[in-house]
């Protein structure tokens, strides 16, 4: 069953689909002068003068109405599919597709032991950039755009998971995870980009 929400009822004319601040009523008689009706305006006025953003800290309008939350959603956005669009480029530039077959050794256990595995997915929807990729971004940008998107990603009440990442599903039944004794595991985009980067031999290889 949806949410239901009643429409407002003003507290001065007591019709439904307004409240006071937006009485028509009210509105039209200080239009024709009437004094009572130009002193709730005059405070409604300043009511609103007054009144501080809950998202920017200035005065004079609220959260819904602020200009900054609206183009600090925009850089966010922006930031944000950069973000999937270069992860995804490098993981097709490291030979990572649906399907492909990576050699896999885990990080303890049976560490000498590599796992054949194949690609199940590629998940890059909800996902939110890394804490290194946002850095390396903003300085080579010369920081723009940097406060706009720390003050939209600090005002949300859920954040995505950081990092686009893959699954792979193990060809023996078993060989994958932290420990090795794993049939399916999760690796992120930076981690495994990473591993391909090192001098020293990689836990991960892609084979086919």
């Amino acid at each position: 069953m949806g949410n239901y929400r009643s429409s407002p009822m003003c507290r001065h004319c007591y019709e439904r689909g307004h409240t006071k601040n937006h009485c028509p009523e009210i509105k039209q008689a200080a239009a024709d002068g009437e004094q009572w009706a130009m002193n709730i305006i005059e405070r409604q006025k300043q009511t609103v003068k007054n009144r501080k953003c809950s998202y920017c800290g200035e005065q004079g309008h609220n959260k819904r109405s602020c200009i900054h939350r609206k183009s600090d959603k925009i850089v966010y956005d922006r930031v944000g599919k950069k973000f999937i669009e270069e992860s995804l480029k490098e993981l097709k530039a490291n030979g990572v597709t649906v399907g492909s077959l990576i050699s896999y050794s885990p990080s303890y256990g049976k560490t000498g032991t590599a796992t054949v595995a194949y690609v199940t997915k590629i998940v890059s929807e909800d996902r939110a950039p890394t804490w290194r990729w946002l850095n390396k971004h903003f300085t080579e940008n010369s920081r723009t755009g940097q406060m706009e998107y720390n003050r939209y990603l600090s005002n949300l009440q859920t954040r995505y998971p950081e990092d686009v990442f893959f699954t792979l599903q193990s060809m023996t039944g078993t060989g994958l995870g932290y420990w090795g004794d794993s049939e399916k595991c999760s690796v992120e985009c930076e981690d495994f980009n990473r591993e391909m980067g090192k001098s020293t031999p990689p836990r991960f290889k892609v084979v086919g």
